[in-house]
C-alpha cells in the first residue's frame, strides 16, 4: 500500500512511484483530483484529468468507493486506486467522524497473502542412518564399475550417481531419511511425556467431573507439568544464548531471535508466479548478453575471439588427481551453503567423502582430468528476494559438489598465478581487508584529486574470453585453464519463484554468483586495470567493482579518466 499527496496540477504518471506498474498496489491518499467521471461534483482540475486518463489507458487499473465526497466542503479529492488487480476488489468507505478538512477513507481490501513455503529439492539424513547410506551407496558403487568399467563421462557418471542418491532417500526405511525435529522446548521428550500424561488424567476427569480425587489429581499433574515446561524452557533458552556471542554478526543474532519469536516473514502470493518467474529469468538473460553491450565493444570481442581461443588450446599437462584428505580438508574448511537445483547437500557429500571407495572423488578426478564439469553444475537456480523499493535481489544457488570442487581448482589456480596479481588490487583476497584498501588510498600525500567509478554490472557483463586470455598471460595453461573456460561458459539459470521454476536461459556473459571460484577471475580481470601503464602521477586502487583513481593534478586525472574509458 502506497499513501501519497499530490499538489493541485501536479499530478503525473512518471512521477508515481514505479512499483504500482509491476506489482499488486493499493494507492490511497489525497490527490487533489476533480473530475465528473471520478464522482466530483463542481469544478473540475487538472490532476482530475490525468487520473481519469490513467484510469482510462492502463489495464487492471481501478478506483474503488461509492463517489461519497471527501472534504468537508464537498467534492471528491481523496481516493483508493487499485493497480494490477485483476479479480482483487476493494470496498472504500467515507467516515465522516473524524475532525478534519479531510474525511478519512476507510478501506477494506481482500487479498489473498500466503506463507511461501520454499520446498526446493534438498536432501536430509539423519545421523543414525549415515552408515545405512554409505552402504548402499557402496554396494551400488561396487556392482557399477563391475557393469561399466571405469566411466569416462563426467555427466553419465554424475546423473547415476545423483539416481542411485534419490532412490535411497526417497525409499521408506523404518525411522526415515526426514529431517529433524525442530530443537524447541515442546519437542523435548521429557515435556511430550508429562503433556501426553496430563491429556490422559484431563480425559479420565471429564468421564466424571464431580469425581473431586479425580480433578485433585488433574490438578496435581497440572502443576508438575508447568513446572517441567518451565525448566526444560530455562534450559533451551540457555543453549540459545550460548549460540551469541561478540563476534556474532548481528543478522545471524537476528535470525536467531526470530526463531524464538517463531517470527516468519510474510509474503504476497502473486496471481502468476510462473509467469513472474520466466520475466525475472529473461531478464536475468538480457543482463549477460552479448547484445547489450555497445556495438564497438562487439566488434572487438569478435575480431579477438578466434585468438584468444587458440590461446587456451596451448597444451600443457598439468593434472594432478585429488584425494581423499584434499576433499576433507576444504569439506572443513568451507561452510554449509544451500544446495543448487540437484539438492545434495554437505551432509550427503561428507557421507560420500567418507567412503571406503568414494564416487565423489572419481567424479571429480574424472571432471578434472576432462577439462569439463557436468553440465548440471553450470545451472543456477536464482531466488529472487524482494527488496523495500519493489525490486527483488537476485539470490543464485549452485551446486554445493561444484562448490567443493571449486575449491580444489582455486588452490591449483593460486598455485600459478603466484604473487602477480597488482599489490593495488583489492577484495576477495585472502589477508587484504577494507581497511588495508582505505590506508593505501590515504596513504600518498601528493594526490591532489580522486575519482571513484564504479563498474555497473561488472560481474553480470565479465566475457569469458577476456578472462582467459589474462589467465594465460598469467602462465594458466593444459588442463587447469580447460576446466575453468569450461566453468565461465555456456552457463545457464533458472528462477524459482513462490513454488514455481522458470524455464533455464543462456547466460552468455557473466561470473557465477557465489561461486567459490568467481572472486579469483574476475580478479584477474580487473589486474588488467590495475596494472595499466596510466600517465605519471596518476594510482589506481581496485576494491572489486569499485575503482579509485587519484593523481598529482586534475590535468592528469582527465588524461586518466580518458585512458581507463578506451580499456
Amino acid at each position: 500500500m502506497i499513501n501519497v499527496y499530490v499538489h493541485a496540477d501536479k499530478l503525473d504518471l512518471e512521477n508515481l512511484p514505479k512499483v504500482i506498474f509491476n506489482e499488486y498496489c493499493l494507492l490511497v491518499g489525497d490527490l487533489n483530483a476533480r473530475h465528473h467521471d471520478l464522482g466530483s461534483s463542481g469544478s473540475q482540475n487538472r490532476n482530475g484529468f490525468v487520473l481519469n486518463n490513467i484510469l482510462n489507458s492502463l489495464e487492471n487499473v481501478k478506483v474503488s468507493g461509492n463517489g461519497a465526497p471527501t472534504h468537508v466542503r464537498g467534492g471528491r479529492i481523496d481516493y483508493a486506486v487499485l493497480f494490477n488487480t485483476f479479480e482483487c476488489t476493494a470496498d472504500a468507505l467515507v467516515v465522516t467522524e473524524l475532525v478534519s478538512d479531510h474525511f478519512a477513507l476507510e478501506v477494506s481490501l481482500s487479498i489473498n497473502k500466503m506463507f511461501v513455503s520454499k520446498k526446493r529439492k534438498c536432501y536430509h539424513l539423519k545421523p543414525d542412518r549415515k552408515l545405512e547410506f554409505m552402504n548402499k551407496v557402496g554396494e551400488w558403487y561396487t556392482h557399477y564399475k563391475e557393469v561399466n568399467g571405469h566411466q569416462n563421462d563426467e555427466n553419465i557418471f554424475y546423473e547415476d550417481l545423483l539416481t542411485v542418491i534419490d532412490s535411497i532417500l526417497n525409499t521408506p526405511i523404518k525411522g526415515g531419511f526426514s529431517s529433524f525435529k525442530k530443537s524447541v522446548y515442546s519437542n523435548d521428550k521429557i515435556v511430550r511425556g508429562w503433556d501426553k500424561l496430563l491429556r490422559k488424567a484431563q480425559r479420565n476427569w471429564n468421564k466424571n467431573p464431580n469425581d473431586n480425587r479425580r480433578r485433585e489429581t488433574l490438578m496435581q499433574i497440572a502443576d508438575g507439568t508447568a513446572e517441567v515446561r518451565g525448566t526444560v524452557r530455562s534450559k533451551y533458552w540457555d543453549k540459545f544464548l550460548e549460540d551469541i556471542s561478540f563476534t556474532k554478526e548481528i543478522g545471524s543474532v537476528w535470525n536467531l531471535v526470530n526463531k524464538v519469536r517463531k517470527k516468519r516473514k510474510e509474503t504476497m502470493a502473486h496471481h502468476d508466479p510462473n509467469g513472474k518467474a520466466n520475466q525475472l529469468v529473461r531478464k536475468l538473460s538480457e543482463a549477460a548478453s552479448n547484445s547489450g553491450l555497445p556495438n564497438s565493444v562487439q566488434a572487438c570481442l569478435r575480431n579477438r575471439r578466434y585468438k584468444r581461443r587458440q590461446l587456451v588450446a596451448i597444451n600443457c599437462e598439468t593434472c594432478l588427481p585429488s584425494t581423499k584428505d584434499e576433499l576433507l580438508f576444504y569439506m572443513k574448511k568451507g561452510k554449509s551453503t544451500a544446495p543448487g537445483t540437484d539438492g545434495i547437500t554437505y551432509e550427503i557429500i561428507s557421507c560420500l567423502i567418507m567412503m571406503e571407495d568414494s564416487p565423489l572423488l572419481d567424479l571429480i578426478n574424472l571432471s578434472y582430468k576432462n577439462g569439463r564439469l557436468p553440465k548440471k553444475w553450470k545451472i543456477a537456480l536464482v531466488v529472487p528476494i524482494l527488496k523495500s523499493n519493489g525490486e527483488y535481489r537476485p539470490i543464485s544457488l549452485t551446486s554445493c559438489l561444484c562448490k567443493l570442487m571449486e575449491s580444489l581448482v582455486l588452490n591449483r589456480l593460486m598455485y600459478m598465478i603466484g604473487d602477480q596479481l597488482s599489490p593495488n588490487v583489492f577484495g576477495f583476497i585472502k589477508g587484504k581487508s577494507t581497511s588495508d584498501c582505505v590506508i593505501k588510498a590515504l596513504s600518498n600525500a601528493n594526490v591532489k584529486c580522486r575519482a571513484f567509478v564504479d563498474l555497473k554490472g561488472a560481474f553480470d557483463r565479465a566475457c569469458s574470453d577476456v578472462i582467459l586470455e589474462e589467465l594465460v598471460n598469467k602462465g594458466v595453461r593444459g588442463i587447469l585453464l580447460r576446466w575453468i573456460r569450461s566453468y565461465l561458459t555456456e552457463r545457464r539459470a533458472k528462477v524459482w519463484f513462490q513454488g514455481s521454476e522458470s524455464e533455464e536461459m543462456l547466460m552468455e556473459l557473466g561470473i557465477p554468483q557465489g561461486g567459490v571460484l568467481s572472486p579469483t577471475p574476475f580478479n584477474v580481470l580487473v589486474d588488467k586495470i590495475a596494472r595499466h601503464n596510466f600517465p605519471a602521477g596518476t594510482e589506481i586502487i581496485v576494491y572489486a567493482d569499485d575503482i579509485l583513481i587519484q593523481c598529482v593534478s586534475e590535468t592528469i586525472l582527465i588524461r586518466a579518466m580518458a585512458e581507463l574509458q578506451n580499456l
